[in-house]
């Protein structure tokens, strides 16, 4: 997983194994430590409704996407489109890394 910080949106980038393991349900977890303390990003596709919704606590960014969003991303193929959505202001966008997945093939 990839996370990219600009201008008030947040871009998570994901491989397409990465992508097999939310559409069984199960949470992607990264994390970086910065001076001593975790920073951690979480994708759960737990979400109930079709909005995808970011949290931050306690040194923890999450991103609750619902399973029918999972299915949506997953039936757009190889392409570099992706799911986007807005919550409390900020751009949130979820997108399958092609050409990371690419370079693993070659």
């Amino acid at each position: 997983m990839k996370l990219k910080i600009e201008n008030g949106s947040l871009r998570f980038k994901i491989t397409e194994d990465e992508l097999q393991k939310l559409r069984t349900g199960k949470i992607l977890n990264e994390a970086v430590n910065i001076a001593g303390s975790r920073l951690a990003f979480i994708i759960n596709p737990a979400g109930e409704t079709d909005a995808m919704i970011s949290s931050y606590r306690d040194g923890f960014v999450r991103l609750i996407v619902s399973p029918a969003l999972i299915e949506e991303l997953a039936g757009k193929g190889r392409s570099k489109e992706g799911i986007e959505d807005e919550h409390d202001g900020l751009k949130l966008s979820l997108q399958v890394d092609v050409r990371r997945q690419k370079a693993q093939a070659a």
